[in-house]
């Protein structure tokens, strides 16, 4: 198809439950194509409250791709927090994969950064797209480390194995707004970075629990853990809670009836990996983590969803 047949306009709300399909119908095509096992998802009858978060909170960095059909063949949503830009979502039709849709939609999305004098650039991608590794390495954002998807699912008539807690903390469930400034300061120091505006999303959406932990009356961190058994962000306000919140998110998570459980762990993360495992946890799948400089320290901080890190 001929590129002058697409139209490239701001994505709208209307957009958003084409877009997650096209991303999950893109993502499996990869796979396939890698000999690596396909995601199903059910058809949506709204859009994911995540991205249409994201939609509000940044309509201007977002594009959509139609054809001359009306067909939704590309999306790109980017972020800006504080002075940093984050490539959420790049995706294109496989009818339309190296035809220079995909470079368009970049181009779009990053206008947006530069823009806004964005100083740190940063995105997540599938390990196994080396076309798209080079692209974004040679655009000054080369791979900073990996990201292990860890999960486990709980067979019929069985239980979780237990993760041990190294340190006990005191655990509290949060919804008051009172908290953020508490919560941002975390990530500052962790993600090296303020986002009140998540917080405020996690707090008011019914989909997400954030749990706040002391050590007796010191903060020690903050887990962010959502209905369908994802825990991510985990924050630590010093390195020897990390391990100790994860554990407690995980296990609180089991008492919430949890049959799945997620998280995206970094790499260096290794007395976090070897926890999950021996709990049951196994490695689904690795991304990069690419970005003009270092961000987050991996000693304080579980990233957030792929699509924020």
């Amino acid at each position: 198809m001929n590129l002058k047949a697409i139209t490239i306009r701001r994505t709208r709300q209307a957009d958003l439950i084409d877009a997650f399909t096209l991303v999950m119908n893109t993502a499996n095509h990869l796979r396939r194509h890698r000999g690596m096992s396909t995601t199903r998802s059910k058809k949506l009858r709204q859009p994911p409250s995540l991205l249409v978060h994201m939609l509000k909170t940044d309509p201007e960095g977002s594009f959509v791709a139609h054809d001359r059909k009306g067909k939704l063949v590309g999306f790109a949503m980017s972020l800006i927090r504080e002075d940093e830009w984050f490539l959420a979502f790049l995706f294109v039709d496989p009818t339309l994969q190296s035809k220079g849709l995909g470079q368009k939609l970049l181009d779009k999305a990053m206008r947006y950064g530069k823009k806004n004098g964005c100083k740190r650039w940063a995105l997540v991608t599938f390990s196994y797209n080396p076309q798209a590794i080079a692209v974004y390495t040679k655009m000054g954002m080369p791979p900073q480390r990996p990201l292990l998807t860890m999960e486990r699912k709980r067979a019929k008539g069985k239980s979780f194995k237990k993760l041990r807690v190294p340190i006990k903390l005191t655990m509290k469930k949060i919804t008051d707004e009172k908290y953020i400034n508490r919560l941002t300061s975390l990530d500052r120091r962790a993600r090296q970075l303020a986002r009140p505006e998540e917080h405020f999303f996690w707090l008011s959406d019914e989909n997400y629990d954030t749990l706040i932990f002391h050590d007796g009356k010191k903060l020690a961190g903050y887990a962010v853990v959502n209905s369908r058994g994802m825990v991510a962000p985990v924050v630590a306000s010093e390195p020897k809670y990390l391990v100790s919140l994860l554990a407690h998110a995980v296990e609180w998570g089991v008492a919430q009836g949890h049959k799945y459980q997620i998280m995206f762990v970094q790499g260096e993360q290794l007395e976090v990996i070897r926890m999950l495992m021996k709990a049951g946890f196994h490695i689904d799948e690795t991304t990069l983590f690419m970005a003009s400089e270092q961000v987050s320290d991996p000693k304080l901080y579980i990233p957030a969803t792929l699509a924020h890190f």
